[in-house]
């Protein structure tokens, strides 16, 4: 919910900006947020080197997941691998400033068998 709540928070901030600055704006935020999530990647490497235990890896993956599809009545989420920072659309309304962004994704159920069983 914070990653959610941040990415709102944005919206709003940049409305405050000139209207030239707000796209550079956005890309820092959205650079900051690559950071992030290559530091949990990096760590979930780390991590592995030395732990076995399928209960203590499974804390391991720190991220973001997206419920995105409904394969035969079972969810399956998607970590968020990286925001696509040279790909952004902004829109202008009255209260904020709505923007689009691109995700790259994994389908955790990939990622869980390559970590687990290859």
């Amino acid at each position: 919910m914070k990653f959610l709540n941040k990415m709102i928070k944005i919206s709003i901030y940049l409305k405050t900006l000139k209207e030239s600055d707000q796209p550079k704006k956005l890309k820092e935020f959205l650079h900051q947020t690559n950071i992030w999530l290559r530091s949990n990647k990096l760590q979930i490497k780390e991590e592995t080197k030395t732990w076995n235990s399928i209960p203590k890896a499974l804390n391991l993956f720190e991220g973001i997941l997206l419920p995105f599809a409904n394969y035969e009545e079972e969810f399956q989420s998607n970590l968020v691998v990286r925001i696509i920072e040279e790909d952004y659309k902004i829109f202008i309304t009255r209260k904020r400033i709505p923007y689009m962004i691109l995700i790259e994704t994994i389908e955790f159920f990939i990622l869980f068998s390559f970590f687990f069983f290859s």
